[in-house]
């Protein structure tokens, strides 16, 4: 009977293992094919409803104000308290990839990535400038996924840190605290071994249009945590100009954008408008009220179904919906297209 019982707990043991396999086997598979997507994408035609207008048509030195429900106060977005100010992490930041509006697939943003095996990730890195002027290099991206983690040298102490307490970081998941490895063996290159093949990878841990930023080492480090919280600085479209506590913020073009002004619209890339400014609103009705009276062009936060509903068949507004994972957001805009 024990010699039974112990060729069960083998077998079970087997299967296990077997199961296991099987299921890293296609994590790996997945991973593979979603890289081959971005790599895809990258240079694809674009088409033809995603373009934008032609230039000649559009006023390049127009503003355009958003009106936002909430202000966290700070504007580092790695950090718990700040994190949330998504109107200028997605102005002043990009991320390792971008995400396709129309399916939700992941197109390459700083980086390209490919898989050498199911656990070893390369990825190429363009030469985008920061809004100073410095060129990113690969060392800035594991820098930032070190400091998402809490990991960054400098958050330990010595001469460059002025880490406050209390400083705690806002999505540690998204960072290299799980990695086996996160380095750079040149300027263009960044090299990440993961514990085990993970078919969510570059979807949860490089989506630019969400919770991951990257961020120069050497600003970070010079500046200090306190000081970028105050004035954020990245490789986005808009560079930071002011803001003002529960009132605005306000950001104007970066011309040095890594993507030409006349690249696709579903692409970020040098603005068409000048200037960018987010009215902080906390009331829906406020925010409702200031767009039909012309002083905000676009509502994007808490628009729920029953809100969105008058402007639906109104000429003199356009309403998207746009769905995701447990959740929609309601865009509402003046329409910007009548002949």
């Amino acid at each position: 009977m024990q010699q039974q019982a112990q060729q069960q707990q083998q077998q079970q043991a087997m299967q296990q293992q077997q199961q296991q396999a099987d299921q890293q086997a296609q994590a790996a598979t997945q991973q593979e094919e979603v890289a081959e997507e971005i790599a895809e994408g990258v240079g694809e035609a674009e088409e033809e409803w995603s373009m934008p207008r032609p230039l000649d048509e559009v006023d390049l030195d127009a503003e355009i104000v958003i009106a936002v429900g909430s202000d966290s106060g700070g504007l580092d977005h790695h950090r718990t308290g700040s994190a949330q100010n998504y109107i200028s992490h997605g102005a002043v930041y990009s991320g390792p990839l971008d995400r396709d509006p129309r399916d939700n697939s992941m197109y390459a943003g700083l980086a390209t990535p490919e898989w050498i095996d199911p656990v070893t990730l390369r990825l190429d890195i363009i030469p985008a400038k920061f809004h100073d002027g410095s060129t990113l290099v690969a060392g800035d991206m594991v820098f930032s996924y070190d400091r998402m983690g809490g990991l960054a040298e400098y958050h330990q102490g010595g001469e460059t840190s002025d880490h406050p307490g209390g400083w705690v970081p806002a999505y540690p998941a998204r960072s290299a605290l799980n990695w086996v490895r996160n380095e750079a063996p040149d300027d263009r290159t960044w090299s990440i071994e993961l514990p085990a093949p993970d078919a969510g990878f570059l979807t949860v841990n490089m989506d630019g249009s969400g919770e991951v930023t990257i961020h120069s080492q050497a600003d970070t480090e010079g500046r200090g945590d306190l000081a970028l919280d105050q004035e954020p600085m990245g490789t986005g479209p808009f560079r930071f100009v002011g803001h003002t506590d529960d009132e605005n913020f306000i950001f104007e073009r970066f011309d040095d954008h890594y993507n030409p002004i006349d690249y696709p619209v579903r692409v970020s890339h040098v603005p068409h408008h000048r200037r960018l400014t987010g009215l902080v609103r906390p009331e829906l009705q406020s925010r409702l009220a200031g767009l039909e009276a012309g002083e905000i062009d676009v509502i994007h936060e808490g628009v729920g179904v029953n809100a969105a509903k008058p402007y639906i068949d109104d000429p003199n507004f356009t309403v998207q919906f746009q769905p995701g994972a447990g959740w929609s957001v309601h865009n509402i805009y003046p329409n910007l297209w009548q002949e």
